[in-house]
């Protein structure tokens, strides 16, 4: 789920920006099967982020002539969320459970992560000593999870794992892709790259809120493979790619 929620919207900007049938379509494949993959894992937190994401978006760059093309999205999901409804009535019940053991445990897993804080505020603790230490502040209540490896909090397990300036570092490089594209006024197609970028990272911070977002080597590449793409658009870059005619 962390990575097919970021997968989302890059391939339905590629979808967008592509200018060849071919390309739309494969790009529109991938965005089926990813959809079915991301529904399938039944995350609470990744149904959240993108809905979350995808709202502000819509109510930002909403512009009449992009009616067709959300129109479009929402119809290919329509059918499969009806699937999901009809035949997997008991797994879809979890995903409305606010107060089941999932949502509890993160609740004391941020309560020991604040305690360890409070030991170690400038340094933290180091990373992935958290799976050894944090069982020292936990709840009683918390026993049938004594195992888990970070506090399913982006803010708190960067803190805790490279102190407040790696956890300001991480912060600054989220609000470089934020602030760098936000600024940026391009034409169709490429203002569907920018989108689907801005989109990407703002699902991966939401979901960053509860559960991990980013200590993972795959989770820390699509990032700042972000990063890296944000670094490289000019603010002049505002015309479409010359094809290969021109």
């Amino acid at each position: 789920a962390l990575i097919c929620e970021r997968g989302l919207p890059l391939l339905g900007a590629l979808a967008l920006f592509s200018t060849s049938n071919l390309s739309k379509w494969f790009f529109r494949s991938l965005v089926f099967l990813v959809a079915i993959v991301t529904v399938a894992t039944f995350s609470r937190a990744a149904f959240l982020a993108i809905f979350v994401a995808s709202s502000i978006s819509a109510l930002c760059w909403y512009q009449i002539k992009y009616r067709k093309a959300l129109m479009s999205v929402s119809l290919l999901l329509l059918p499969l969320i009806v699937l999901v409804v009809v035949t997997i009535p008991d797994q879809l019940g979890t995903v409305f459970r606010v107060s089941d053991s999932s949502t509890l445990t993160r609740l004391w897993l941020w309560e020991a992560a604040v305690t360890l804080l409070s030991q170690s505020p400038i340094f933290g603790i180091g990373p992935d000593n958290f799976l050894y230490l944090h069982t020292d502040h936990l709840s009683p209540e918390a026993w049938r999870e004594p195992n888990l490896s970070h506090p399913h909090n982006i803010a708190l397990d960067a803190w805790l794992s490279t102190g407040i300036f790696g956890a300001a570092a991480l912060a600054a490089s989220y609000g470089y892709i934020f602030v760098k594209l936000g600024s940026l006024k391009l034409t169709p197609p490429n203002n569907w790259l920018l989108r689907g970028v801005l989109v990407a990272t703002a699902i991966g911070a939401l979901h960053g809120l509860v559960d991990n977002s980013y200590f993972l080597p795959e989770l820390a590449g699509i990032h700042w493979a972000l990063v890296a793409f944000s670094s490289t658009i000019r603010s002049g870059t505002t015309d479409k790619p010359a094809s290969p005619a021109d």
